[in-house]
């Protein structure tokens, strides 16, 4: 009877010790599934970030929103869009144009901070010379004609705003 006894009792550690086994197996499994789908979750986010490293890098090749010739060039910030990129490789003339908006806007702030005064007539100049400019970047340009008047060396002329 005592063997008996010893013999159930190895029996149902046996099966215990199998059902643990089992159970180990499965929950190893599980936890490589679900590391194997965050893998590929990173992998996904990694391409993704260097697709857009590959474009931002691109922006390095446009010119900035400052002409280099401007006297205050090296103090303005150099803002690009990276739709103004893709604009700027199809085409050239486009990009050249652009250019010229950047250039003509800019000397209209350069001559205003020169004598001072900015003026209606300058406000209409200035949206003339940068209407092919999108908002950013006329607004890259005005934050130096900004910085000036904030600064106390431009003043408004308000002349031609007051009732004659």
């Amino acid at each position: 009877m005592k063997q008996v006894a010893v013999l159930a009792m190895l029996i149902v550690t046996a099966a215990t010790a199998a059902t643990l086994l089992i159970q180990s197996s499965r929950e190893r499994a599980a936890s490589f599934e679900q590391t194997r789908s965050q893998h590929e979750e990173l992998m996904r986010r990694l391409a993704r970030l260097e697709q857009m490293l590959a474009t931002t890098s691109a922006t390095d090749a446009i010119p900035t929103a400052v002409p280099e010739g401007s006297p205050s060039a090296s103090a303005s910030a150099r803002e690009r869009s990276p739709k103004d990129v893709a604009r700027a490789d199809i085409d050239p003339q486009k990009l050249a144009e652009r250019t010229e908006h950047i250039h003509a806007g800019n000397a209209i702030v350069d001559r205003a901070i020169q004598t001072g005064r900015w003026s209606l007539a300058d406000v209409a100049s200035f949206g003339s010379a940068t209407s092919g400019l999108n908002g950013e970047e006329s607004a890259a340009i005005m934050a130096r004609l900004s910085a000036a008047i904030n600064a106390d060396q431009v003043q408004l002329d308000m002349r031609r705003l007051q009732p004659q």
